[in-house]
């Protein structure tokens, strides 16, 4: 077949958790011998030069609405609650023309969306079409609006140095009612899109319990990120320097929080217990300004380093104290994949379904967390039992093979479900049953009522 991939960003040039997903979905479907075409939004600051395309999928750049655009979107679809927010930035007539070309042009038999961000044109495009959700925004907006504490300091995130001390309580207080509306809505138009969908994905079992739950007819699916798989796994664990590892720019704020909660919580544990602080060397981009709050004596910054894997498998073990955020956390999955043993808060481990104390060590609190590291360290037959377990649980269930096995009987399944001959499309699919819009979806986000 010939598919059309419409999504929220390229799935090449500088990476992150998303476009990994996105990465899956092509891979997995070239390597079912499917033609990919991407159909990308041009986000500002995400530029790709046509040498990143390193998927040799044939891809084109939609461009998104002007800010009059997004305006008049927000004032007449937001505020009346029929559109969420995430949706009336990418509503754009110029993008939608677009589109239709290229299903006409490239003769496209099926087409698939990222997001309900970019869901409408899936629909819009007279050909059967399958959703990917990514994670449930709903339910990453309902966390963050829910922080209490502490923790609500960090809901401004990178705004909070732009804007007077004086105001950051009262627009904290803003900013937590705007994203509990927000999760209000997503809900419901999740739910909205799921229905409409002939099939959709998320990427952790838990998320797609959660959405089965209230659409049990509706074929929902967990696609788990595929990450690389390095030839061979890392090796003499005993004979090296105890050095950690952690991936993460310091401009997503989910790293961030997790490394100040590393030198707030786990720091002072070692020091409690008499043990020596290890060496955490950090992968990716750490401003000057963002780094001034996690400076400490035995953190290393090492920036934009070439081979991941490479300074992964140097390491002894990799630390996930990871705190915020949702989904399976790429990084994780990159160590694993490495052979690297890895300790985590459970947060870090979301959605990855192996066995603690087998594939990775989880730790519940900053005293577990040091228990773990000792263990790793004295005992290095354990480290290395850790790494190997860790690795196959990699191969199993996120590596392209594990893609495609998943993927394939999905797209038979959605086929049946359209009446379709498998692996054929009709230019015009059965018109899907309407359903409300404003369809409520109680308990998706919770507390927010």
């Amino acid at each position: 077949m010939r598919i059309l991939f419409i999504t929220t960003r390229p799935p090449y040039g500088r990476m992150t958790g998303h476009k990994m997903g996105l990465r899956t979905y092509v891979q997995a479907l070239q390597a079912m011998g499917h033609t990919v075409i991407v159909a990308s939004f041009a986000i500002p600051g995400d530029e790709v030069a046509p040498a990143d395309n390193d998927l040799g999928a044939e891809t084109h750049f939609l461009a998104l609405p002007s800010r009059r655009r997004i305006l008049g979107n927000i004032l007449r679809q937001h505020l009346t609650n029929t559109l969420s927010l995430n949706e009336c930035l990418y509503v754009c007539p110029a993008a939608a023309e677009h589109i239709n070309q290229l299903i006409d042009r490239r003769s496209i038999d099926f087409v698939f969306v990222d997001m309900i961000r970019t869901a409408r044109y899936g629909q819009q495009a007279k050909r059967p079409w399958m959703l990917d959700h990514d994670d449930l925004l709903s339910e990453r907006y309902a966390a963050w609006a829910s922080k209490q504490g502490s923790e609500q300091k960090a809901i401004l995130g990178y705004l909070e140095p732009v804007i007077p001390k004086s105001l950051h309580a009262p627009t904290r207080w803003v900013f937590q009612r705007l994203l509990r509306r927000e999760a209000r809505i997503l809900a419901k138009r999740e739910l909205y899109w799921t229905q409409q969908a002939p099939a959709s994905s998320l990427r952790t079992d838990q998320e797609v319990t959660l959405l089965r739950r209230h659409l049990p007819s509706a074929q929902v699916y967990r696609m788990s990120v595929s990450v690389p798989i390095p030839p061979r796994t890392a090796g003499e664990l005993a004979r090296r320097p105890m050095d950690c590892m952690f991936i993460g720019g310091l401009t997503y704020q989910p790293n961030l929080d997790a490394l100040i909660a590393y030198l707030r919580d786990i720091v002072p544990a070692f020091e409690r217990m008499n043990i020596t602080v290890p060496t955490l060397k950090v992968i990716g981009a750490a401003p000057a300004e963002l780094r001034q709050q996690v400076m400490h004596p035995r953190l290393e910054f090492l920036g934009y380093v070439p081979d991941v894997t490479a300074e992964l498998q140097a390491a002894q073990c990799f630390f996930a104290p990871i705190v915020s955020g949702t989904g399976v956390k790429i990084k994780v999955l990159e160590a694993l994949a490495a052979g690297v043993p890895v300790i985590g808060y459970p947060m870090g481990l979301s959605g990855i379904n192996g066995q603690p104390g087998r594939d990775f060590l989880l730790a519940e609190t900053a005293s577990d967390f040091v228990r773990c590291f000792k263990r790793l360290r004295d005992d290095p037959e354990f480290a290395v039992a850790v790494g190997v377990a860790g690795r196959a649980l990699a191969i199993k269930q996120h590596s392209l093979d594990a893609a495609v096995n998943v993927l394939r009987p999905e797209l038979e399944m959605a086929f049946r479900r359209l009446g379709l001959a498998s692996g054929l499309a009709p230019t015009t699919p059965p018109s899907p049953d309407l359903v409300s819009p404003d369809l409520a979806l109680p308990g998706l986000a919770p507390g927010l009522a």
